[in-house]
């Protein structure tokens, strides 16, 4: 593929780079969406397997992604689809700032592990990962 090729659809590299994690983002929301987190403890397990699952499989991209000296606009973009998904989690049952403390906690609590998982190389299996996740989201509720 020749630069008159990517230039015809992406106006730069900045761009196409954003269509890029755009892409594996809708891919991620598609893996993530199916949840509900009254779900039973086995539920959880079989979803997070699902979700680490789908980092293993698309490691290159994330390695990249989440490298030190990374692209802000993925890490952004990671933590903001992340916030979406965990607003169904039941937190407190006022609207307070307590309330809000808690998600940005279970948000940032996420993003990490899966960071410092990939980065690690797969220190863990995909089943640990599930596991490890739901035990903190359960003494977290």
């Amino acid at each position: 593929m020749n630069r008159g090729t990517i230039y015809f659809h992406y106006a730069d590299k900045f761009d196409l780079l954003d269509k890029i994690i755009e892409d594996r983002l809708e891919d991620l929301r598609a893996v993530c969406s199916p949840i509900h987190w009254d779900s039973t403890e086995k539920e959880l397990k079989h979803y997070f397997t699902a979700v680490y699952q789908f980092f293993e499989d698309n490691y290159r991209f994330f390695s990249v992604m989440t490298k030190r000296g990374g692209t802000s606009r993925f890490q952004d973009r990671f933590k903001q689809l992340i916030l979406q998904e965990m607003t169904r989690i039941p937190v407190a049952s006022t609207k307070d700032s307590n309330e809000i403390f808690f998600l940005q906690f279970r948000v940032s609590a996420l993003v990490g592990v899966v960071e410092w998982w990939i980065k690690e190389d797969h220190s863990l299996s995909v089943k640990e990962m599930a596991d490890n996740t739901v035990i903190l989201f359960i003494r977290n509720k």
